[in-house]
């Protein structure tokens, strides 16, 4: 406690809870600290991608109200109505990009949420630019009204202690982004209590008839944590096999953003396709293949 933890890296705590378990509930669990490397990468592939595709689709077009400012003479009247439906275009793309959402339905301490949120502020802070390049209103003021928060990455988690840090994990790469790049204070209340990591299981909700649990809507899933799951299941399950237990980590998650277009392999559907290497008992993603193009 008598650290400065200012500056440390969130991720850490992933680390700390991975090497306080015992080996046994480690490994029922499938506690496993997943690298920064691999995280990104795969948080890219997956999220941060199909945005920055948009934003460059957004960029696109004020690029061309830009063209058409350009020809007008300093004193036109139109240049000030040009600017503004510039200025929109890039407004807009904020608004969503504060509303989108990223679920990790077995989120562990919240590494892949936290690298989530932490690229999702960078491509923020290129909006902001643009929005103020154009005559826009300063990021302050703009960001009091929306930005990219916490409340946006949601997570599930069985063992209370990790989905606990992981909500804590968040919160302080949220605020550590906001001083980095920031002279003010955060407004207040400065936490706040969004529930968006919620201690409990994502496979299966018991009763009288189990079934299978209700997941928050969300317009990313991360991935990786669902193939420990595959993996767990088809080790605990002795009736379920690997392939059949891979069905139903990725069918379900797709059926409950409403996706029937994917999530598993038959005929008219849309599949990927990822390479796997297993060290000890825990899967790492080599490679995947989207539409028949490398994307990792």
């Amino acid at each position: 406690a008598s650290y400065n933890w200012r500056d440390v890296d969130p991720s850490i705590f992933g680390t700390l809870v991975e090497q306080a378990l015992d080996p046994n509930e480690r490994k029922r669990l499938g506690a496993h600290y997943t690298p920064r490397a691999y995280v990104e990468r795969l948080v890219i592939a997956t999220v941060i991608e199909p945005l920055r595709d948009e934003w460059a689709n957004t960029l696109n077009a004020i690029e061309v109200k830009k063209g058409e400012v350009a020809v007008l003479g300093p004193k036109d009247p139109k240049r000030d109505r040009l600017l503004i439906e510039a200025r929109s275009f890039a407004e807009r793309f904020h608004t969503k990009l504060s509303h989108t959402r990223v679920l990790d339905p077995a989120c562990g301490t919240g590494n892949f949420l936290y690298v989530s949120l932490e690229l999702m502020k960078r491509l923020e802070g290129e909006v902001i630019d643009v929005v103020e390049a154009l005559g826009g209103q300063e990021a302050s003021t703009w960001l009091a009204r929306q930005n990219v928060d916490p409340h946006q990455f949601l997570g599930l988690e069985l063992n209370p202690r990790a989905a606990a840090i992981a909500e804590l994990v968040l919160w302080i790469g949220f605020l550590q982004w906001h001083f980095r790049t920031r002279a003010d204070m955060p407004p207040e209340p400065i936490l706040q209590a969004f529930k968006n990591i919620e201690q409990r299981d994502a496979v299966v909700e018991m009763g009288k008839t189990p079934r299978r649990p209700a997941w928050p809507e969300a317009e990313f899933i991360v991935p990786t944590s669902l193939l420990m799951a595959a993996w767990m299941l088809s080790d605990v399950v002795p009736a379920l096999s690997l392939p059949a237990a891979l069905r139903m980590v990725s069918k379900t998650p797709s059926e409950a953003v409403g996706l029937t277009d994917r999530g598993e392999i038959l005929s008219g559907k849309r599949a990927d396709l990822a390479r796997i290497f297993v060290s000890g008992h825990h899967p790492v993603v080599r490679n995947v293949w989207t539409a028949g193009k490398r994307v990792a």
